[in-house]
């Protein structure tokens, strides 16, 4: 289901539905986000907020992408992980809202340099050895 506003101060509210059907069979995540749509678009955000919190519903109160680093909820729940950067720092990186047998699926590989895969992406896009080693390096990045 993709990520849509919710009316009014809902905005600032995302809430975690985990519904395998809503996943597995197409149309009921649109149906699902227009009836959470019509059902709370007279509810006041900060009174929606208290009571998710009363019934131990995963939510945030999300402004910006950045603040997701400093909730709780994900940071109880391990949706977090450390991953290490180019120049060797580690940030942390939101997981997949997804479990296999109660784990969440961590990351496979750590993330790309720039240009890493960029001549295997291109070779996929059908151009030959030849021609990626006639464009010019800044175009192609690192190998």
């Amino acid at each position: 289901m993709p990520h849509q506003p919710l009316p009014g101060d809902l905005q600032r509210i995302m809430v975690a539905i985990a519904d395998r059907k809503a996943a597995l069979c197409p149309g009921i995540g649109q149906r699902l986000l227009e009836t959470l749509r019509a059902t709370l678009q007279h509810v006041d955000g900060k009174a929606l907020a208290i009571e998710l919190e009363r019934r131990s519903i995963p939510f945030a109160a999300i402004c910006r992408p950045q603040d997701l680093f400093d909730d709780p909820h994900l940071k109880a729940s391990g949706g977090l992980a450390k991953l290490t950067l180019e120049d060797g720092s580690q940030t942390d990186m939101q997981l997949l809202p997804i479990a296999l047998d109660g784990e969440r699926l961590l990351p496979r590989m750590p993330i790309a340099h720039i240009g890493e895969h960029t001549h295997d992406i291109l070779r996929e896009l059908g151009y030959t050895d030849q021609q990626i080693a006639g464009f010019p390096a800044p175009a192609i990045g690192k190998n």
